[in-house]
């Protein structure tokens, strides 16, 4: 039960990612959010997937190492210059409405999965018992830290709501670079969620 309760989980996760990835290129084409456009980039981003899955496991390792950096660094540098563009920053704002904590806390339970997977190559790694917990809390560690300087700079700089609440994060890059830093963080929000 278990394994496809983890199977749903993972397909619900992917279909997520893949109609967010459409509303972010929408911005930018036309229509790339509706009917036989998104079809064709969804069914295009999967068989990019396969293609690369297929092409093998040292290739499939580059791809993904490669989508990292793009999604990291510039996230990383976003951040920080937003951060030292607006200090000071606001208060905390009050604990949010029952309601509104449960959908952030879909939200962080969302961001974070996925860990859990650091456990599956364990035969394959030397000394599995004490590399594997620090890798994980290690994880952990540096995806809250990125959330956190990532959420931190938009609240600081992105007064009331977003001008697309499927794609808030070019509003943030527009304000710290024009057109290019909406472009830039278009393409950092789509490798994330690929």
């Amino acid at each position: 039960e278990l394994g496809w309760v983890y199977y749903i989980a993972r397909a619900a996760a992917y279909a997520a990612n893949a109609n967010v990835l459409t509303a972010y290129l929408a911005r930018w084409v036309a229509g790339a959010d509706e009917g036989i456009v998104r079809a064709g980039i969804l069914i295009a981003v999967t068989a990019l997937f396969a293609a690369v899955n297929i092409a093998g496991v040292r290739k499939s390792i580059g791809f993904l190492g490669g989508l990292t950096v793009l999604k990291a660094v510039p996230l990383v540098i976003a951040a920080v210059a937003a951060i030292a563009l607006t200090a000071p920053w606001p208060a905390p704002s009050p604990v949010p409405t029952l309601s509104g904590f449960e959908a952030g806390l879909l939200i962080v339970l969302y961001a974070f999965v996925g860990f859990e997977q650091a456990v599956v190559p364990a035969g394959e790694t030397k000394n599995p018992a004490s590399v594997l917990p620090r890798a994980i809390f290690i994880t952990l560690g540096v995806t809250t830290l990125l959330y956190f300087l990532v959420q931190l700079a938009y609240v600081s700089a992105i007064s009331g709501p977003a001008s697309d609440e499927k794609a808030p994060l070019i509003d943030l890059g527009a304000w710290l670079a024009g057109p290019f830093g909406a472009a830039a963080l278009t393409v950092t929000a789509m490798a994330s969620l690929a």
